[in-house]
């Protein structure tokens, strides 16, 4: 048996059952949680990177790009030119975690899966170092105001960055059914 704490206020709590015919794992797991929309207990990094990019919804999608990396590369998919071409001028209509993947979603339907790996990191600003930027998302953020790292931005473009420093990462733009299918 495990037993969990909530860090909140240090409290034990028992562990989260899986939703009924869902595993506690992998693929499996991000099918229980689209199904049911109960999320299980996972890394708060992930958690504090959404939270971290909230700011985004309502923001319209002006440009994607990969960011000049002599690193390894990233997996972007679909190709850039077809990503781009499904993702500008969509708005942000969510910020969502699923299990350890940041998830954009557009009005299209569509999301974007930010899968940060083991070294990955999904920002506004202030990345650790820019060696390591992998991809950007323009986006002309329609919120009265935004928080960039420490700045406070008002009605404008922002840049949502990944970061990562072994390149374990990915970025994938999934339609609905492939997101479910996962």
């Amino acid at each position: 048996r495990t037993l969990m704490v909530d860090r909140s206020g240090d409290q034990p709590t028992q562990p989260r059952k899986p939703p009924e015919g869902g595993t506690t794992n992998g693929a499996g797991r991000l099918k229980a949680e689209l199904q049911t929309g109960v999320l299980m207990p996972e890394l708060p990094e992930v958690e504090t990177m959404r939270r971290g990019i909230e700011g985004i919804v309502g923001g319209e999608i002006s440009g994607a790009q990969r960011t000049p990396c002599q690193l390894k590369p990233i997996r972007i998919t679909p190709h850039l030119t077809a990503l781009r071409r499904r993702v500008v001028g969509q708005k942000v209509t969510a910020v969502d975690r699923i299990g350890k993947r940041v998830v954009v979603r557009l009005t299209s339907g569509d999301s974007l899966v930010f899968e940060p790996r083991m070294t990955g990191l999904v920002l506004l600003a202030d990345p650790p170092d820019e060696g390591h930027v992998r991809f950007r998302l323009d986006v002309v953020c329609c919120a009265k105001q935004v928080r960039r790292g420490s700045n406070p931005v008002r009605r404008g473009a922002i840049r949502l960055l990944y970061w990562d420093r072994r390149g374990l990462g990915s970025v994938r733009l999934l339609s609905p059914s492939e997101l479910l299918a996962e």
